[in-house]
């Protein structure tokens, strides 16, 4: 899995920005920004959206900066509390393999 601090520092330093510039567009603290990249900080999802539009992050790259930071976007999550029985059934359908290869 992608390490979000990782990608952060990568793709600002791409695109030519310092941290406090990064911070003062997404409405954090240099500090904060630093210990994100660090691994020593975690983001919520506004804060991530904050950072994949500061970031021109393409929407084909995003649930891999999901991903990353750990977080379910919030159209799957709606989607899931909408139908949970099928999701349920695709958790079974996942989970079914894994348990026999476990055993």
């Amino acid at each position: 899995m992608d390490n979000l601090g990782r990608l952060v520092r990568e793709r600002r330093t791409a695109r030519g920005m310092g941290v406090r510039q990064l911070a003062g567009i997404v409405g954090k603290s240099g500090a904060t920004v630093s210990f994100l990249e660090s691994g020593k900080h975690r983001v919520g999802e506004e804060t991530l959206e904050r950072l994949l539009m500061a970031l021109g992050v393409p929407p084909s790259e995003r649930d891999r900066w999901y991903a990353a930071a750990g977080i379910i976007p919030h159209t799957i999550r709606s989607a899931m509390l909408a139908r949970p029985g099928a999701w349920t059934r695709v958790r079974e359908a996942l989970s079914g393999p894994a348990s026999e290869v476990a055993a």
